[in-house]
């Protein structure tokens, strides 16, 4: 699981999404592929005022929000969140 927190929106309370995700980690054309990228299957994504603070494999980020918050299943739908760096 990564934790991160440079996706600025306009949200304003927690949410916890779950779906495919396709999470970049660095440049493709500047490192090698297989490394520039992780592809959660069954993935987790937890928003906290807008802003990205945990992805990863579902089970390890529902393990860590413990949620009573909001959840999204998205089933197969793909999700991709934009500007995440790791802290």
């Amino acid at each position: 699981m990564t934790q991160t927190s440079d996706n600025p929106s306009q949200g304003t309370s927690a949410q916890l999404f779950r779906g495919q995700i396709l999470h970049f980690l660095d440049d493709p054309t500047e490192a090698d592929l297989a490394s520039s990228y992780a592809y959660f299957a069954d993935g987790g994504l937890y928003l906290e005022q807008g802003r990205v603070r945990h992805v990863g494999d579902w089970a390890t980020v529902w393990a860590t929000v413990q949620a009573q918050h909001p959840r999204h299943d998205l089933g197969q739908q793909h999700q991709q969140p934009r500007r995440v760096r790791l802290v």
